[in-house]
């Protein structure tokens, strides 16, 4: 019951554009990760590369009291990878997926460790298989 996924090694993956413009592919099939600290500790919310967590709707949706974006310091040391770099699925770290990704059933790509690495990855499979909570909180 394994994940089906590969790595790509690209120029540059730091932005959101970095990595399209080194795939050849539009800006909607990169994912990101991003680090938010909250009253429950820290989570990591999947989303599609072109949208902007909205923090309030996470709060709302998830219960939550508080929730803010990690700092680059704090994302190396919550995860052990740089900006750029954080993939989907983090030892010790709950991922909440975004709705509007969740029902992604092709291959996005997504941080691999590092800034010249991307995972690709199918999102419909990677919640169906490790049960990852979806929750809408994003903006465009």
């Amino acid at each position: 019951m394994g994940i089906g996924y590969r790595f790509v090694a690209v120029e540059r993956a730091r932005t959101v554009e970095d990595a399209a413009r080194s795939l050849g592919v539009g800006r909607d099939k990169i994912a990101k990760t991003i680090i938010a600290i909250t009253d429950r500790g820290p989570l990591a919310l999947f989303l599609r590369g072109i949208h902007r967590v909205d923090f309030e709707a996470l709060r709302k949706n998830l219960g939550l009291s508080f929730a803010i974006m990690a700092t680059p310091e704090e994302v190396e040391r919550i995860t052990g990878y740089k900006v750029g770099g954080v993939p989907p699925i983090i030892d010790g770290v709950e991922t909440i997926v975004d709705a509007s990704l969740a029902s992604e059933s092709g291959e996005v790509f997504c941080g691999g460790g590092d800034e010249h690495t991307l995972l690709a990855i199918k999102p419909r499979e990677l919640i169906e298989k490790l049960r990852l909570r979806v929750c809408g909180f994003a903006s465009r």
